[in-house]
């Protein structure tokens, strides 16, 4: 069931899941947690991390996503 706090960092689900690019980084933060393929599991992730974590988290996405962009690295996940 979706929370408040899942809702609010929504954005992070895709990456939980997989890097949407074609090459994931070395210094990449999700790494650290693995593969999660079900959404339940990935809410329940993004449940008990610290807010402080999770915008860290969405930081470095960011981060990352506007770097590749901006070398051209393709999408592969979508």
């Amino acid at each position: 069931m979706a929370t408040k706090k899942n809702k609010e960092f929504a954005d992070l689900i895709a990456p939980f899941t997989a890097c949407p690019f074609e090459k994931v980084e070395v210094d990449c933060p999700f790494s650290d947690f693995g593969n999660h393929k079900g959404l339940d599991e990935i809410l329940k992730l993004i449940d008990q991390l610290p807010d402080e974590k999770l915008i860290s988290l969405r930081e470095h996405h960011k981060t990352c996503q506007e770097w590749k962009i901006e070398k051209g690295e393709a999408i592969v996940n979508i």
